[in-house]
């Protein structure tokens, strides 16, 4: 497939760090970019586009946003403390008419919000785990309804922000206090969800309402698969400190018809996102959604990018192809 060279210049805002240090349960910037990362979708970008410029800060995007009418923005910006950061980005380009790849602010709220996205992908049988959602100390006959085990996690969070292996609980009343210090560290409502059993896969979609160009689903394989991430949380121990193997592979063919095609629906009715993954849990034919996250990770060791190189795409051809999505 031909690399693009694309006249339009890019603006791409990002805010970076070097890496994650002494990562902990109230750690919230694990959505930044890191360096690495960040000089690796910069430089990708330079040899498909004419020009790349960086803001490391929305605010510095709307001073000089003049500049910037006929330009596409692309945005891995987080930002934190805040459950509508990811709908700023879309909204101020949506205002000013500027062209943007990824999700508009409707899609990105709606998928912020874990629980909200459950009930979206209820219209669609797409089963999740039962769960509460808390907003003040809650007491165990409460939960006494959920099946064991119990996670526990921020309602408004991604990157497994606030997600430690220890927030896995086989015990009611260890799941009320981390609910309860939870909800003291990050001040947003708290879901205590169902533990799901099974292998961690992601269904990855790219392209438009009209047109889906990637559907794949692809599994996170951990620790050379000794028992893997069957039983155990993606927690920020595993993605962001520990050294470990962690790699993905294609597992479309397992999947059964039907529940690809409910992926397509929830990928065409959430309008314009662009690109997604449906991250959950499979097992014995059933899948389980446990998140939508349109805030993709582009780099080229995830899982969207093994999706686009599995069948043909080189890391350049990948960008040309998120990129042509907005046009």
């Amino acid at each position: 497939m031909e690399t693009l060279i694309f006249p339009n210049r890019i603006v791409l805002i990002a805010d970076t760090i070097k890496t994650f240090k002494n990562v902990d349960l109230a750690t919230d910037d694990l959505e930044f970019t890191e360096e690495p990362y960040f000089n690796s979708i910069l430089n990708g970008l330079k040899r498909v586009c004419r020009e790349v410029i960086h803001y490391d800060d929305p605010g510095l995007f709307i001073n000089n946003i003049a500049k910037h009418k006929i330009d596409i923005v692309f945005s891995l910006w987080s930002g934190r403390k805040s459950r509508n950061r990811r709908a700023l980005i879309p909204s101020i380009c949506e205002a000013y008419k500027i062209k943007y790849i990824g999700a508009d602010a409707y899609t990105n709220i709606i998928c912020q919000d874990k629980a909200m996205s459950k009930e979206f992908c209820k219209k669609f049988q797409l089963y999740s785990p039962g769960h509460v959602l808390v907003n003040q100390a809650i007491t165990v006959q409460e939960i006494a309804h959920l099946k064991m085990p119990l996670v526990v996690k921020p309602n408004f969070e991604g990157g497994s922000i606030g997600i430690a292996e220890t927030n896995l609980k086989n015990d009611r009343h260890q799941a009320c206090e981390l609910a309860n210090e939870l909800l003291d560290i990050y001040k947003q409502e708290i879901l205590i969800e169902e533990f799901v059993f099974g292998r961690e896969i992601s269904f990855v979609l790219s392209g438009s309402k009209d047109k889906i160009k990637i559907c794949e689903a692809v599994e996170i394989v951990y620790d050379n698969d000794q028992g893997g991430l069957k039983d155990r949380l993606y927690s920020y121990e595993i993605k962001k400190e520990n050294e470990v193997n962690i790699y993905n592979r294609i597992i479309t063919s397992e999947i059964p018809v039907e529940i690809i095609e409910q992926a397509r629906q929830i990928f065409q009715m959430l309008g314009k996102v662009e690109n997604l993954r449906i991250d959950g849990r499979y097992d014995d034919n059933k899948f389980s959604m446990i998140e939508l996250s349109p805030d993709i990770f582009f780099g080229e060791d995830g899982t969207f990018a093994c999706a686009f190189m599995q069948t043909g795409y080189t890391f350049e051809t990948m960008l040309t192809t998120i990129i042509q999505n907005c046009l």
